[in-house]
């Protein structure tokens, strides 16, 4: 076929070999299949800026890290320079995420090599040699599509412990491998802790993926693991093999309006010049010039927000606030605050508690504790035991004695009982044992016997 004029250079440097053809076209880049060093491989050529339909840009810039403070402060201003760095940071995104993700385990093609704006990775491939299908082109069975929500979640659990959210992920950007699902399309990605809108993303990334599985498997609709995952990972308690529930309910908490409003009162304070301020300089103008004159344009006055004068703040902020001395709080007229309600506490993910390592007990500062000198019992200053003579035993209240559950007593393994210390027994002088004259021993009917648990009833 033709070569693209945008991979001609690679053909000269020798980084492919040839161009198959064309695979796939989206909203910011065609991809090619191409045969590099022997192997099949995807050329991704990225769209001009003015060519892209990508919508709402300014979501995905946020946050997002320039080479240095001069690339920064450009796109700041605006000009054609600025335009020429972000669309840089916007091609070099997807090679630096691809990177950090395919060292954190996550499934994504494998970079290798990147030059004037086209990506050269592997080619993801199915059994037969083709190139894998997207999601969005296959059907699911109930089951099929449950295990492909659980292994989804997963690589964006991942992806958020590596600090990246995808920001586009839908059926559209997975493809099916045999070893399986498999993410691409990153230009897009944002940083999870510099992006005020990582969240935002995250849980549509989800819930993109969670519509198309609950049309196999409509129990997943139900599961909430966008909510659950940005709270671990806001707590710093998120980590690859933390299992997450799916379960989650939204805080009934408000917000206090009061301190945000006082909070953006003083920071317009800070932004506005302090009145009668000037710049020195010989002549006392106000920068400095001869006699007075200011050199170059006059500067620009600051302007005030005109939502905080219609919102009826206070607009005097000249004097700062004192300092709080009115002693301790009171209570609150309402009582204490009620207990939350938003959901039981996370289970703990920082694994089984560590064994104790404080090696062996100590012994006592006294010494062992002696043995027992008091001599035998006395005998009872009522004399011996009586026999019973109330009958047969009732039977218990709560019937007869379950069998014992936790199977048959173990042997005894401490060895032939010792000797006892008073000697043998000696023989009896009482004469020989007198016949039973309480008759026949009656039958039991307290059923099977057996033991409870504790060992007793």
């Amino acid at each position: 076929m033709r070569v693209p004029k945008r991979l001609a250079p690679l053909i000269e440097e020798g980084l492919i070999d040839e161009v198959v053809r064309p695979l796939s076209s989206g909203k910011e880049a065609e991809v090619f299949i191409v045969w590099a060093s022997g192997h099949l491989r995807a050329a991704k050529v990225y769209k001009d800026a003015n060519t892209r339909s990508f919508k709402n840009r300014a979501d995905y810039l946020d946050g997002r890290k320039t080479r240095g403070s001069r690339d920064s402060r450009a796109m700041a201003r605006g000009g054609s320079f600025a335009r020429q760095a972000e669309e840089e940071s916007w091609q070099t995104a997807e090679v630096t995420a691809l990177g950090r993700l395919k060292a954190a385990g996550v499934r994504v093609p494998e970079p290798r090599g990147f030059m004037d704006g086209v990506l050269l990775m592997d080619l993801v491939l199915t059994l037969e040699g083709e190139p894998a299908p997207r999601l969005a082109d296959c059907d699911f069975t109930h089951d099929e599509a449950q295990v492909l929500y659980g292994e989804l979640i997963h690589e964006v659990q991942l992806m958020l412990c590596a600090g990246i959210v995808h920001s586009d992920l839908s059926e559209y950007n997975i493809l099916l491998a045999p070893y399986g699902p498999v993410i691409i399309d990153l230009p897009q990605m944002v940083d999870a802790a510099a992006s005020g809108q990582a969240r935002k993303l995250l849980i549509r990334d989800v819930s993109n993926i969670r519509d198309f599985c609950g049309k196999f498997a409509p129990e997943v609709l139900r599961t909430r693991y966008a909510e659950e995952m940005w709270y671990l990972y806001e707590k710093a308690t998120l980590t690859p093999s933390t299992v997450l529930t799916g379960e989650w309910r939204d805080s009934t908490r408000v917000a206090n309006v009061d301190n945000v409003r006082h909070a953006i009162a003083d920071a317009e304070r800070m932004r506005r010049p302090t009145p009668g301020r000037t710049s020195g300089g010989p002549g006392g103008g106000p920068r400095g010039g001869p006699g007075g004159a200011p050199k170059g344009p006059p500067p620009r006055q600051a302007k005030s927000d005109p939502r905080l004068d219609q919102s009826g703040l206070e607009t005097n902020f000249d004097e700062r606030r004192p300092p709080r001395n009115d002693g301790p709080r009171p209570p609150h007229p309402d009582g204490p605050r009620p207990p939350r309600n938003d959901g039981p506490r996370p289970p703990r993910n920082d694994g089984p508690r560590p064994p104790r390592n404080d090696g062996p007990r100590p012994p006592h500062p006294d010494g062992p504790r002696p043995p027992r000198n008091d001599g035998p019992r006395p005998p009872h200053p009522d004399g011996p035991r009586p026999p019973r003579n109330d009958g047969p035993r009732p039977p218990h209240p709560d019937g007869p004695r379950p069998p014992r559950s936790d199977g048959p007593r173990p042997p005894r393994n401490d060895g032939p009982r010792p000797p006892h210390p008073d000697g043998p027994r000696p023989p009896r002088t009482d004469g020989p044992r007198p016949p039973r004259n309480d008759g026949p021993r009656p039958p039991r009917n307290d059923g099977p016997r057996g033991r409870g648990p504790g060992g007793g009833r």
